[in-house]
């Protein structure tokens, strides 16, 4: 049944044009090809904050490839990626972020997780099914 319900969910957003509007750009943010990422967080120069989950995707496959090569010398290029991909996160890890603090974001944050922390899974039920007869 809550399958049935998340179909008429999403049913109803469908018909909503702002909201699919949004739902559109959420995605694609989230969308992109991981081969894509990886250039942007290449191509930057200056601090950033890197999706750790591809930069370890990334160490893990170069990981994963062969150790040796055909004539059973050692995969020299595979060595010397996985050297890099553990330079730059070091390198990443190593960075300071000049993160200002946001009071009013914070406070509002604070807010809204003292006054939802009572929430029961009935009552998002309940209001799922609210969602989806709108």
């Amino acid at each position: 049944m809550p399958v049935q319900k998340c179909k008429r969910a999403w049913a109803s957003l469908r018909k909503n044009k702002k909201y699919m509007k949004q739902l559109e750009m959420i995605s694609s943010i989230f969308s992109w090809k991981t081969s894509t990422l990886k250039k942007l967080y290449m191509e930057v120069k200056g601090t950033m904050i890197p999706h750790l989950g591809s930069i370890l995707h990334t160490l893990v496959t170069i990981e994963e490839g062969d150790k040796y090569l055909e004539d059973g010398s050692v995969n020299k290029i595979k060595m010397i990626k996985l050297a890099e991909s553990i330079e730059r996160l070091i390198r990443w890890q190593g960075e300071s972020y000049d993160l200002q603090s946001d009071m009013v974001l914070q406070k509002l944050l604070l807010e809204e997780f003292v006054k939802d922390r009572n929430i029961s899974d009935i009552f998002l039920y309940n209001l799922a099914e609210i969602v989806a007869k709108e």
